[in-house]
């Protein structure tokens, strides 16, 4: 099990059936945001590697959708990362 903070409590969820609240997405977001540009890459060229589109990507960094996880699976594989590094800030 792996857990998510929502507000002041916390929710365990299996990675194959996850599913955010808003704040995850924006939390998700913005770790996406900060791997990808530590990679040195653009939105463009994240979404090409990882065979999606620079929408998609553009979508889920601003915290606006809630990406598949064989999408998060493939952009983590494309920044070298854990699948969980995206979801967990460090201060948690």
């Amino acid at each position: 099990m792996k857990y998510i903070r929502k507000d002041t409590r916390i929710k365990s969820i299996k990675l194959k059936n996850i599913q955010l609240d808003m704040k995850g997405c924006v939390i998700m977001g913005l770790n996406l945001k900060i791997a990808r540009i530590k990679k040195s890459l653009s939105q463009k060229e994240l979404a090409k590697l990882a065979g999606i589109s620079p929408a998609t990507v553009s979508k889920a960094e601003n915290g606006k959708i809630n990406l598949r996880i064989d999408t998060i699976k493939k952009i983590s594989k494309v920044l070298d990362i854990p699948v969980t590094e995206l979801f967990f800030n460090d201060n948690e």
